[in-house]
């Protein structure tokens, strides 16, 4: 539960996009994908290119 203790840190969006992908959950990934976008957007920030690049292969039907 980190990003209850900190909605910015990437790497546990990361993680749990990687996990909702696992579970079939697209839907969800994408979601969590939009969180992490929100909570950088309040520090003039963007996703790094290795989440950016997991939500692509998400969006092209890739499973992990």
């Amino acid at each position: 539960q980190a990003l209850a203790k900190d909605p910015y840190l990437e790497e546990a969006h990361h993680e749990r996009i990687r996990c909702y992908g696992r579970a079939n959950k697209r839907s969800q990934a994408l979601r969590q994908y939009e969180t992490l976008t929100a909570a950088l957007a309040e520090l003039n920030a963007t996703p790094a290119s290795e989440t950016q690049l997991l939500i692509e292969r998400l969006r092209q039907g890739e499973t992990f």
